[in-house]
C-alpha cells in the first residue's frame, strides 16, 4: 500500500459539546481509570504539521433535553497546512506528535495511523470505536488531531452545567459531537489515546489539554477536498484559487494548484453549488485522460444522485456516441466543510471530442472548421456568441471555437453567419422530415441514441437546453456531417413536473414525448422504424442490465447517501430513497411502454 497523508483541510470541523448527565447508576466511567486506552506510541507513526481556525457559532446545537449552549462551552476546531507556522514537537515513546502553538492553544495536526493488526489487539480490549480497525481495512486510517484548552474553552460553572437536567443527576461527562462528514475517533490526554467520544470533566482541569482525533465520517467514496482559504466562490466566469487533493482511492492527489467556480445555469441558484474547476496543467483524475478542466454536479434536485450515473450507463453502451463522461462520485470538502456527495466527471469540451484545430487565415468555408454547438435559451446572458432560429424558436450557442480562435474578425463573422444559415437549414429539413438531407449531413447513429437515451432516462430539458451537436473537420472522411452529443444534463427528468425543488412526485408518467424538434422530426421520418429497431435489438437488453446495477451500486453508497440526506434534505429524512425507489420503479415501467412502442 502506497504511504500517504491526509493534507490540505482548513477550515473548522466545528466541534459541539453535549453534556451527559450522569448519576449513581450511570453506565458511563465516573474517572479515567475506568476508560479502556490505547497507547499514544501504538497508534501514531507519522505526522504533518499544519494550522488553521474558525470559532464555532454561539449557538450551538446540544442534545435534546440541554438549553442553547454559550460559545464558552463549544470545543472550536482548526485544520489546514501552513510552512510559516511556529510548531513544536510532543512525543511519546517512539512516535512523534507535532502541533502548533498559538494564543487560543488550538491547533492540529494531519496523522496517519497504522491499523493495528491481530496480534497488537489481542492483548487488550480496545474501545468501540476502534472495533473496525481489527480487521485492517484496503485504505489507511486518517485521523486529525484539534488541540482544546480546557482553560478557554470549558470553563462553565455549576449553574450552567446543570440547567435543565432532571433529577438532579450530577454532571461528570462530556460528549463531543463531531460536525456532519466527520467522526471522533478518540482523544488524547496526557500522553494517553483514549477510544470513545465521552470526556470525563475530571480530566477538564485549568491548563489540561484534551487532543480529540476526527476521521472522515465513512470511507466508502473517494474524498475530494479542496482549499480555497476562506474566499468566497459566487462566480460564474471568474475562477478562485485553489489547492485540489483526492484521495481514498488509487491514485491520490495532494495539494494540486488550479482554480474553482460555480457553473450551471438553474443548478447555481440552488442551495447546493455546482463547480467546475481548473487545473494549472492538465491532470488525469481516476485514470481518464488528461484535462485541465472537470465538473462537480451537484445534483440537488435528485436526491438519488443517480440521475447522470444511468445516463451516462446508458451512453456508454452506444458505440455510436463517440463520447460520455464518466461519472465518479465523491464525498466533497471545502475548506474542511462538509459538502455533500457530488459527482465528478469531465467538462463537455472540445478536447474531449478530439475536434481541436488550429484556425488559420485561409481557412473561408464553414466545413473548414470544427465547431461544438449548444442548444440553450439562456444563450443571450452569457458572454459567448449565439445565435437564433425561428422556425424552431430555439436558441444555440457556440462552445468552440472560441471567438479569440479565430484569425481575424472577418473571418469570425462570416463563420458566424455560415453557422447561423446552416442551423436554419438543419431545423427547415427536420420540420420538413427530409431523409435525404438527414443521409446526407447527418451521422444519424448518434442522433438515434441520444434519443433512445433521452426516452428511458423521461428526459425533458433538452427540449430547449443541454443539447449538443457537433463538427469535426481534423480529418477529411469525416467532414461534413454533424454529430449529436456528448449527452448532459439528467438530473432533473423520469417526466417529473418542474417545481424548481428537489423531486417529490412519485407518480410514474408513461408518456412518450418528442417535444425536441430533433426527435420528432427524426422518429416521423423513415428513420422511425431504424430507432425502433435499434431498441429492441440492442438498448432493451442495456436497460435490463442497468435496473439491477443501479440497485447493487445504491446498496454500495448508502453510507454517503445517508450523510447527502442530512446536509441538504435534512426536512424529509425519506426523500432520499423514496427517489431512489422511484427511479427504479420508472425504469420498469419504461421497459413495458417502450417495448410496447419499439418491440
Amino acid at each position: 500500500m502506497k504511504k500517504s497523508f491526509l493534507y490540505g483541510i482548513t477550515g473548522g470541523l466545528m466541534i459541539l459539546l453535549a453534556l451527559s448527565a450522569c448519576g449513581g447508576d450511570s453506565d458511563l466511567p465516573a474517572n479515567t481509570e475506568e476508560l479502556t486506552t490505547l497507547p499514544l506510541a501504538e497508534a501514531v507513526t507519522e505526522t504533518v504539521s499544519g494550522q488553521a481556525s474558525e470559532d464555532v457559532p454561539e449557538s450551538a446545537i446540544t442534545e435534546a433535553g440541554l438549553s442553547e449552549m454559550t460559545a464558552a462551552e463549544t470545543i472550536s476546531e482548526t485544520g489546514g497546512v501552513t510552512a510559516e507556522a511556529p510548531t513544536e514537537a510532543v512525543t511519546e515513546g517512539d512516535a512523534e506528535m507535532t502541533v502548533e502553538t498559538t494564543s487560543r492553544a488550538e491547533s492540529v495536526t494531519d496523522t496517519q495511523t497504522e491499523v493495528p493488526t491481530e496480534a497488537e489487539t489481542a492483548s487488550e480490549t480496545l474501545p468501540e470505536t476502534y472495533e473496525t480497525l481489527a480487521s485492517p481495512p484496503e485504505h489507511r486510517i486518517y485521523t486529525r488531531e484539534l488541540r482544546v484548552t480546557s482553560t478557554e474553552k470549558m470553563t462553565v460553572d455549576a449553574a450552567d452545567l446543570t440547567e435543565g437536567m432532571e433529577n438532579d443527576k450530577r454532571l461528570t461527562h462530556v460528549r463531543i459531537s463531531p460536525s456532519l462528514g466527520y467522526t471522533c475517533v478518540g482523544f488524547e490526554a496526557g500522553g494517553v489515546l483514549y477510544g470513545g467520544n465521552v470526556i470525563p470533566l475530571s480530566m477538564m482541569s485549568d491548563g489540561a489539554d484534551i487532543v480529540l482525533r476526527m476521521d472522515y465520517a465513512t470511507y466508502e467514496l473517494p474524498i475530494v477536498n479542496i482549499s480555497v482559504e476562506g474566499r468566497e466562490i459566487t462566480s460564474k466566469t471568474e475562477y478562485v484559487d485553489m489547492t485540489f487533493s483526492l484521495e481514498n482511492t488509487e491514485d491520490i492527489m495532494i495539494g494540486v494548484p488550479g482554480g474553482i467556480r460555480m457553473r450551471g445555469n438553474s443548478t447555481a441558484d440552488m442551495p447546493k453549488k455546482p463547480y467546475r474547476i481548473k487545473f494549472a496543467q492538465k491532470q488525469s483524475l481516476f485514470g481518464l485522460d488528461k484535462a485541465r478542466s472537470w465538473v462537480l454536479l451537484a445534483e440537488y434536485l435528485d436526491p438519488s444522485c443517480l440521475h447522470n450515473y444511468a445516463a451516462m450507463y446508458l451512453a456508454a453502451a452506444s458505440d455510436e456516441l463517440e463520447f460520455t463522461p464518466t461519472i465518479h462520485h465523491v464525498n466533497l470538502y471545502l475548506d474542511g466543510e462538509y459538502q455533500g456527495l457530488y459527482s465528478l466527471c469531465e467538462q463537455v469540451e472540445e478536447e474531449r471530442l478530439g475536434i481541436e484545430m488550429e484556425i488559420t487565415s485561409s481557412m473561408r468555408e464553414l466545413t473548414d472548421f470544427s465547431f461544438l454547438v449548444c442548444m440553450d435559451e439562456r444563450a443571450p446572458e452569457e458572454d459567448k456568441p449565439y445565435f437564433f432560429v425561428p422556425s424552431v424558436g430555439r436558441y444555440f450557442q457556440l462552445k468552440y471555437p472560441a471567438r479569440e480562435d479565430f484569425a481575424g474578425k472577418r473571418q469570425f463573422e462570416l463563420f458566424m453567419t455560415q453557422l447561423e444559415a446552416y442551423y436554419n437549414e438543419m431545423a427547415d429539413a427536420f420540420n420538413q422530415r427530409n431523409n435525404n438531407w438527414f443521409k446526407r449531413n447527418l451521422y444519424t447513429g448518434t442522433l438515434m441514441d441520444h434519443l433512445i437515451v433521452d426516452q428511458i432516462m423521461g428526459e425533458e430539458d433538452h427540449v430547449w437546453k443541454s443539447f449538443y451537436t457537433y463538427h469535426d473537420a481534423t480529418d477529411e472522411s469525416r467532414k461534413g456531417k454533424i454529430r449529436f452529443g456528448p449527452i448532459w444534463d439528467y438530473d432533473y427528468c423520469l417526466y417529473t413536473p418542474w417545481t424548481g425543488e428537489p423531486n417529490e412526485c412519485y407518480d410514474i408518467d408513461t408518456m412518450v414525448q418528442y417535444s425536441n424538434f430533433f426527435y420528432r422530426g427524426f422518429v416521423e421520418s423513415r428513420y422511425g422504424s431504424k430507432v425502433a429497431a435499434r431498441y429492441s435489438q440492442h438498448y432493451a437488453d442495456v436497460l435490463a442490465e442497468l435496473i439491477p446495477h443501479l440497485e447493487t451500486y445504491h446498496d454500495s453508497i448508502k453510507a454517503s447517501l445517508a450523510l447527502n440526506q442530512e446536509r441538504w434534505y435534512s426536512y424529509d429524512p425519506n426523500l432520499t430513497e423514496d427517489n431512489f425507489d422511484f427511479m427504479i420503479r420508472f425504469f420498469k415501467s419504461r421497459q413495458k411502454v417502450l417495448g410496447k412502442l419499439w418491440g
